[in-house]
């Protein structure tokens, strides 16, 4: 048997920030849970960590600064084992003037979302290099 059984997994926008939320109906052995983060659905990385609790079946955690993306739940158990459980899409609707860059940090490709209609690259010496309308 598995070692959770996972009854639903979501990834939404509350207070502009993302929340992830999950109920499980059993779990045998787990250790903790680990929350994960893909721009594409291909790369994951670790944004958060939660505990497993005895008699507790729903779980919620959130964290300011995540980003818009790919959000998957990996159940961990107390040999190191993991399982993972399909990814979930989750995006806040941006308010004026908001910028939201990823993934930090950055390795080669940078992704900038943004409300504004038009956009300049300066650098630190205030000289423009770009401008994007």
């Amino acid at each position: 048997a598995l070692p959770v059984t996972l009854v639903r997994f979501d990834a939404r926008c509350r207070n502009q920030q993302i929340q992830l939320d999950w109920r499980t109906a059993a779990e045998q052995q787990v250790s903790h849970f680990d929350l994960q983060y893909s721009s594409d659905s291909k790369s994951w990385e670790n944004v958060g960590r939660v505990p497993f609790q005895k008699d507790v079946h729903q779980y919620s955690f959130s964290k300011a600064g995540l980003a818009m993306g790919y959000y998957r739940l990996v159940s961990v158990d107390v040999d190191g084992r993991q399982q993972s459980f399909r990814a979930q899409y989750a995006s806040c609707t941006l308010t004026q003037d908001q910028v939201y860059v990823y993934p930090n940090p950055v390795t080669d490709i940078l992704t900038l979302e943004s409300s504004l209609t038009a956009a300049a690259i300066w650098t630190c010496g205030c000289i423009r290099l770009r401008a994007y309308s």
